[in-house]
């Protein structure tokens, strides 16, 4: 019994010994099959790889590879839209120019600041359509501010397109992003400058133009206003303020000129209109985020109206006679009652 026992699992030993024998045969006794299968492979995968390449050459009717990864990174550039490249070239796939747009976006995605401005100054640099230009210069601009914190090119980017491009209609909008930049950077008169340079464009604009330039007047008013508010010129502000009209601005800029507005009363010492103007702001605005800073300002405020009206009951008494008891004494009448 222990002998069959015995064989028997010396019988299971050499089974499964010979499973990996049985599969490795069965792969040498059928060589092209295997051949034929890897060929179908590399088939595959020459296809795919053709078909990559097709997606990069083909024409502006179809999305490019490129266009996907934007799409897929989130990376979408307004001013440079697929469409106006359609309509301005119709061959911007194959272009130079388009090329070098495409690489500084990709270096734009890894954060490589130094390849993403050569790569837009390489593009401005071969021949396209002037709208395809203008395009890139504005694309350059809003990467080189927003994303890269360069606004002294954006500056010269701006200066350079007003020059180039007096009469496009983006210039009254560069306008006020130049006079912003330069607010930012300190230089005030120069930012102050530029957003009057659109009340000037405004003065000479058709008739049939003159929706289009009043917001930007009015976008151009508030800025100013803003511009000697930030520079501590509160006489200023509020000169500058007092034109602008109600009904031409949004709830939102109206509740920051009010702000503005008792704020300056208080730096010029107006206080009783400072009193009545952040008392009216805590009132019409109780969830506003500058309610803590109006409360303390008004405490402020009535703390020196305070200390005006005591020069005034001290006003023409010697300074040797100015005791705080002595003057209750004055204060009281002397019939009256005093009430404990």
């Amino acid at each position: 019994m222990i002998k069959f026992i015995q064989i028997g699992f010396f019988a299971m030993g050499l089974f499964v010994l010979a499973i990996p024998l049985c599969v490795g045969s069965g792969e040498s006794e059928n060589p092209k099959s295997n051949a034929v299968s890897k060929k179908e492979d590399e088939k595959k995968k020459d296809s795919n790889d053709k078909e990559t390449l097709e997606e990069d050459t083909l024409g502006p009717n179809s999305k490019s590879s490129f266009q996907r990864r934007m799409e897929a990174s989130l990376l979408t550039l307004s001013s440079s839209s697929i469409e106006t490249f359609k309509t301005l070239d119709p061959n911007y796939t194959k272009s130079k120019w388009f090329k070098a747009l495409e690489q500084a976006h990709i270096a734009l995605f890894f954060n490589q600041g130094v390849d993403v401005q050569n790569y837009y100054m390489q593009a401005i640099s071969f021949p396209m359509p002037p709208g395809v230009t203008q395009l890139i210069l504005l694309e350059m601009a809003d990467v080189l501010y927003s994303e890269l914190h360069l606004p002294t090119k954006v500056a010269d980017i701006y200066e350079k397109f007003i020059e180039e491009y007096p009469n496009h209609p983006m210039v009254p909008e560069l306008y006020i992003k130049l006079g912003r930049i330069y607010r930012e950077m300190g230089v005030y008169d120069l930012s102050i400058t530029k957003f009057y340079n659109i009340i000037n464009l405004a003065i000479r604009i058709k008739e049939s133009e003159i929706n289009h330039y009043k917001k930007f007047v009015i976008r151009a008013q508030i800025e100013i206003g803003e511009t000697f508010f930030q520079n501590g010129n509160y006489g200023e502000t509020l000169h500058t303020i007092a034109r602008i009209q109600k009904k031409d601005i949004s709830p939102e800029e109206q509740k920051h000129i009010d702000f503005q507005v008792a704020y300056c009363q208080f730096n010029l010492k107006n206080y009783t209109a400072a009193e009545t103007s952040f008392k009216g702001l805590i009132q019409k605005y109780p969830d506003a985020d500058f309610i803590p800073e109006c409360m303390f300002l008004l405490a402020s405020t009535d703390k020196h109206l305070n200390q005006l009206n005591d020069a005034e009951t001290t006003k023409g008494i010697p300074s040797s006679e100015r005791n705080p008891a002595l003057l209750a004494k004055k204060s009281i009448q002397p019939n009256s009652k005093r009430i404990l």
